[in-house]
């Protein structure tokens, strides 16, 4: 893993000095091998350790020579394996930083994400700063929820592992985002509390100051055990959790997914405070399934109104299609131009706050390489409509794995909606639920106003 951070920070074309160390000396990567920290010849800010658990300690004395700033800890063996030896360590590396001024992050973590200096912690990352700020108890959630955000066009600010917090812990985190100016949405994974009261207050004060997501691990009794071997936290009461986050006004999530479904509505759409959707959609079955999930999710679908409907009825045959909201329009197929006017009118109805767009990328009975023309000629009209209008706009595509035009078809507008800021969902039911917490969000800050 030592490895993969240096060819991280090289390729990301980090801007800091970058000093590898290890006893054997050498060169990686066209960089000098030192021996010991302190053989390093100008200043260190940030030492990454990869060494095992019972030469931590060891590590740290050569930092407090070093006059480290930070040191941040991949390895792991700590409280999390609820021994005492791992307990006895982790509280030695501590106290021996703690008394020299160095902060650790960590351990067990993978450490921090600056794209603005090329500081990376993987290669596929995109160097290019954004608005949201992320910290995450677990390495393998804040890999995951920057590769499916980033996919779909977020941008960060900072992200950031922090593991077992023996030091470094969410409430400083939470307080750093909270003033950080290139931050303007916060997001977290957690799965446990270091000190509650201070977290109950600062949780409060950031939520009123930016929208804050988070993601709570170990709600349950089997994810409390899991947590605690995880990253040694105390996971709490769900309960008394949940109270706290409705008293905050902090957006809770349940899956990583959802975190990345909402933040994305934060990033590009303006507040909305209602509910009301207008759906547009090829194929009868999949607009009634439309409706269902977004009354499920508790948004609302009002009857489109005579005049609108009168002005389909002039350009859409009856026969194979709907003209009620949803509406299904198949004459799509024939007549694409038809279909762009559909949206139009569909975007001037004063009566929606939001237009979803949908598609089952579900195959059909003509030769898979015209199915992908079909599909490709649908997205294009719904990105040109986006270019065109201020009508808060989702595009869902659906796919299934059975289907490789699909597959394919899907992959290549997932970069075309993440260029244009097309906010694209993979289902139904999980664009409505990001919708619907997004719009009572910015409801309860309207009413606390």
């Amino acid at each position: 893993m030592a490895a993969v951070l240096l060819k991280s920070l090289c390729d990301g074309g980090y801007q800091g000095s970058i000093y590898p160390i290890n006893p054997a000396g050498g060169e990686f990567m066209g960089l000098p091998v030192y021996p010991r920290i302190g053989d390093v010849p100008g200043p260190v800010d940030y030492a990454f350790c990869f060494v095992p658990a019972s030469l931590s300690p060891g590590f740290v004395d050569e930092c407090v020579a070093k006059q480290v700033k930070i040191i941040g800890f991949y390895t792991a063996g700590f409280s999390e394996t609820n021994e005492t030896e791992g307990i006895q360590l982790e509280h030695d590396i501590v106290r021996r930083a703690t008394d020299a001024g160095i902060r650790i992050l960590g351990p067990n973590c993978i450490g921090v994400y600056d794209p603005s200096i090329g500081l990376s912690f993987t290669s596929d990352l995109p160097m290019e700063s954004g608005p949201v700020g992320l910290f995450c108890q677990s390495g393998g959630h804040a890999l995951y929820s920057l590769r499916s955000a980033t996919a779909r066009g977020v941008r960060f600010s900072k992200a950031i592992s922090y593991g077992n917090a023996c030091d470094i812990n969410e409430c400083d985190l939470l307080e750093y985002f909270m003033e950080d100016e290139g931050t303007r949405v916060i997001a977290a994974y957690i799965e446990g509390v270091r000190d509650g009261r201070r977290f109950r207050q600062l949780v409060k004060e950031a939520a009123l100051r930016k929208p804050l997501v988070i993601f709570k691990g170990g709600r349950t009794q089997a994810g409390i055990r899991t947590a605690a071997g995880h990253t040694g936290s105390l996971a709490g009461s769900e309960a008394v959790w949940h109270s706290l986050m409705q008293q905050a006004g902090v957006i809770e999530v349940s899956s990583v997914e959802e975190l990345i479904d909402v933040v994305l509505l934060l990033v590009h759409l303006s507040p909305v405070f209602d509910t009301r959707v207008g759906i547009i959609g090829l194929g009868g079955g999949s607009s009634t399934l439309a409706a269902d999930a977004c009354e499920d999710a508790g948004l609302s679908l009002p009857a489109l109104p005579s005049d609108i409907v009168r002005k389909l009825k002039s350009s859409t045959p009856l026969a194979g299609n709907i003209l009620t909201n949803p509406v299904d329009s198949q004459h799509f197929y024939v007549a694409p131009d038809q279909y762009a006017d559909t949206l139009s009118l569909m975007a001037e109805w004063q009566g929606i706050d939001f237009l979803l767009f949908q598609l089952f990328l579900c195959g059909g009975p003509v030769p898979p390489i015209e199915e992908q023309e079909r599909y490709r000629r649908f997205i294009n009209v719904c990105l040109d409509f986006h270019a065109h209008n201020d009508k808060p706009t989702v595009l869902v595509l659906h796919s299934f794995d059975a289907v490789p035009a699909g597959e394919e078809v899907l992959r290549w507008a997932q970069d075309r909606c993440a260029e244009a800021g097309l906010l694209l969902y993979p289902s139904l039911s999980r664009a409505a639920k990001a919708l619907r917490k997004f719009v009572l969000y910015h409801r309860a800050r309207r009413d606390r106003a």
